[in-house]
């Protein structure tokens, strides 16, 4: 992988540089923190994606009643905290007040993991967060006004290290599995996943999940 090999080739010059400036060993001590930064996530994340999956398999999760409406606000008022640095918006635009079951920190996860990849690759300066229910599911949604996706991508973004932009996503620290542990995680709780994008207009991820029988109130909008 070039991660390894860019981490051995910087011991490997720090091993035998006697020679080297302060600021060319502070380059490569860099390397070696980035590159090595950049594996702590992608092992990370395989071994979140395979814990998952066993999950799925054995059917061994313990679910409870969630309030969806706190949880989108509560995930949204942290990203926006991300966000701040990056001078991005992000607007809770609906929030219908429905329960579902399932686990906390799970569905936290799908909607940070949305939000992220929208603050990472869509450019936009605005992400607006949405959960509309019917009486039988609701739908969370995340949508960023930005660089879009092409057509010929749509039916491979939530494969596994599959990337639009293999340069870009690099550069920005992406481990290729965000958006594969999303499509998992919504399965795990028996929901579906989608996204809509036209180029130039921007993308909307969107999980939906079963709704547990209470009442539908929706929240004020709000920006965050």
């Amino acid at each position: 992988p070039i991660s390894l090999t860019a981490i051995q080739g910087a011991v490997d010059v720090l091993g035998d540089g006697s020679g080297l400036s302060e600021e060319e060993r502070k380059d490569l001590f860099g390397i070696i923190h980035g590159e090595s930064t950049r594996l702590g996530s992608l092992v990370g994340d395989v071994l979140s994606l395979a814990q998952i999956e066993q999950e799925e398999i054995k059917h061994s999760h313990d679910f409870a009643d969630v309030p969806l409406a706190e949880l989108v606000d509560a995930v949204a008022a942290r990203e926006q905290a991300k966000a701040n640095a990056a001078h991005v918006k992000i607007a809770v635009v609906r929030n219908d007040d429905v329960h579902v079951k399932g686990d906390v920190g799970r569905l936290e996860e799908i909607l940070e993991n949305l939000i992220d990849n929208a603050l990472r690759y869509s450019g936009s300066d605005r992400i607006d967060v949405s959960s509309a229910a019917t009486p039988t599911e609701v739908t969370v949604s995340v949508t960023d006004f930005g660089i879009g996706i092409p057509a010929e991508h749509i039916p491979h973004i939530f494969e596994r290290f599959y990337r639009v932009n293999k340069l870009r996503s690099r550069s920005l620290g992406g481990t290729g599995l965000g958006l594969a542990i999303v499509k998992h995680l919504v399965q795990l709780h028996g929901g579906s996943v989608s996204v809509v994008s036209s180029p130039g207009q921007g993308t909307t991820f969107s999980f939906t999940l079963s709704r547990l029988p209470h009442p539908v109130a929706p929240h004020v909008a709000t920006l965050l």
